[in-house]
């Protein structure tokens, strides 16, 4: 027997997977920390263009429909038939509702019901992630949008980089627009803000076709 030698093949394997997911994380996480970095900038320069929020919503659902599924979650999409278009950045605004739609899936137990919303109400579009989970815990609510805090601490719920929340709140400062938690009995809501109204030019151009 050699001490510190795994020589049974299946431990091997355990072994090598473990290292391969630590491995896939960090990769993850520093990618993460490189992309939060770079919209911390307030010259952050945004590929803003008219799109269809509604439409945006609908995509991000389907494309998160394996992952609902595999947690027995319900998810409702309540967004109006017509609905103006706002100036966003299509990719970056993709992210930021992704990373708040992903983080309740992680983040709640299965069986919960998860509602997507958007309203307009004014001058600005609101769009809501909803669900009926344990509620965030007092003490992580005023941090929670700062890198690195997960609101599953608590709980013992997935592995995460604690990043997603993060940068999805800088996305929104970057439209000029807010991340905000309300934690209310019973379920919590994450509203995402987005003014109608174009950024900046200075911090605004179109990709190039």
């Amino acid at each position: 027997m050699h001490i510190g030698m795994v020589n049974n093949q299946e431990e091997q394997r355990r072994y090598l997977e473990l290292i391969y997911r630590k491995s896939v994380h960090m990769s993850h996480l520093i990618e993460e920390i490189s992309n939060l970095a770079k919209l911390d900038s307030p010259h952050y320069p945004l590929a803003a263009d008219s799109g269809d929020l509604a439409e945006l919503i609908r995509e991000i659902a389907v494309e998160c429909y394996e992952e609902l599924e595999s947690k027995h979650m319900q998810l409702a999409v309540d967004v109006p038939e017509a609905c103006e278009h706002g100036v966003f950045d299509i990719h970056l605004m993709r992210r930021a509702l992704s990373n708040l739609l992903i983080n309740a899936v992680k983040h709640n137990p299965p069986h919960t019901c998860i509602t997507l919303r958007l309203e307009q109400i004014e001058s600005q579009f609101l769009i809501f992630v909803m669900d009926d989970g344990p509620t965030i815990p007092e003490h992580l609510e005023h941090n929670l949008f700062n890198p690195f805090v997960r609101g599953s601490q608590s709980r013992g719920q997935e592995e995460g980089s604690g990043l997603g929340l993060a940068i999805s709140a800088q996305i929104a400062q970057l439209h000029r627009g807010s991340l905000t938690l309300r934690n209310l009995p019973g379920h919590k809501q994450f509203i995402l803000s987005l003014p109608f109204s174009r950024p900046p030019q200075t911090h605004l151009f179109k990709k190039s076709n």
